[in-house]
């Protein structure tokens, strides 16, 4: 039996070539995000564009997709970046995107970056209190 299915998928992908292998890739990001009409975000730019936090809240990533497909769309990650950290900034303050990974044409042909976040370090300051005449410590770094 293994055999058989074995054979029927190597056959298909040989047949199938690219269409496979993006069916494949489709599924693995349609359980990884959930996206579609639900996931439109309306940037300061004025554009829309597809944004999606990982199904799975522990995972600490972001996909961003522009919003149209086919020949002529970008495929620049930095403008998908702006807007991985504009919703960041407002759905997960203190958040900023980090690594990527390019997921394009995958889901219906969009360009599309997958964006690990982590939060942002604080700035440090110190201040003498004059009542006291100790030195007071503000904010903190974030330890990696």
């Amino acid at each position: 039996m293994t055999k058989a299915l074995s054979f029927a998928l190597l056959s298909s992908s040989v047949l199938g070539g690219c269409s496979v292998y993006n069916t494949v890739q489709d599924v693995s990001m349609l359980m990884d995000y959930k996206v579609g009409n639900e996931s439109i975000f309306n940037s300061e730019d004025g554009s829309q564009y597809i944004v999606s936090p990982h199904r799975d809240e522990a995972q600490q990533k972001v996909l961003a997709c522009y919003q149209n497909s086919g020949v002529f769309s970008s495929t620049e990650e930095q403008p998908l970046r702006d807007v991985a950290n504009e919703w960041l900034r407002i759905n997960q303050p203190n958040m900023q995107a980090t690594s990527s990974k390019n997921r394009s044409g995958v889901w219906e042909a969009r360009t599309c970056y997958e964006f690990e976040y982590e939060a942002m370090p604080q700035p440090i300051g110190a201040y003498l209190d004059e009542e006291t005449g100790n030195v007071v410590i503000v904010g903190e770094a974030v330890e990696k």
